[in-house]
C-alpha cells in the first residue's frame, strides 16, 4: 500500500531514486556502527575479563569506560 502510494506520487524513476538513497543511507549507518563496535571491542573483552575475575559488574563497567575512552581518544 505504501509502495503503491510512493510510486503514484514520485513515479517509477523517482521511487527507484528514493529507494536507492534509502539503501545507501542504511549502508552508511551499518558501516559506521560496525566501525564503532570494532573500536569498542577491546574495552568489551577487558571488561568481561575483569568481571570474570572480580564478579563485580561495577568494576567491569569502570574498566569498560576507561578503556573505551582511551580507544576513542586514540582514534581522534
Amino acid at each position: 500500500m505504501i509502495l503503491t502510494f510512493l510510486q503514484s506520487i514520485l513515479g517509477s524513476l523517482g521511487a527507484d531514486l528514493a529507494f536507492a538513497l534509502v539503501l545507501i543511507l542504511i549502508g552508511v549507518v551499518i558501516i559506521v556502527l560496525i566501525r564503532f563496535f570494532i573500536v569498542l571491542l577491546p574495552a568489551v573483552i577487558i571488561a568481561v575479563i575483569v568481571w570474570l575475575f572480580t564478579g563485580s559488574i561495577f568494576w567491569a563497567g569502570i574498566v569498560f569506560l576507561i578503556i573505551a575512552a582511551f580507544s576513542l581518544l586514540k582514534r581522534l
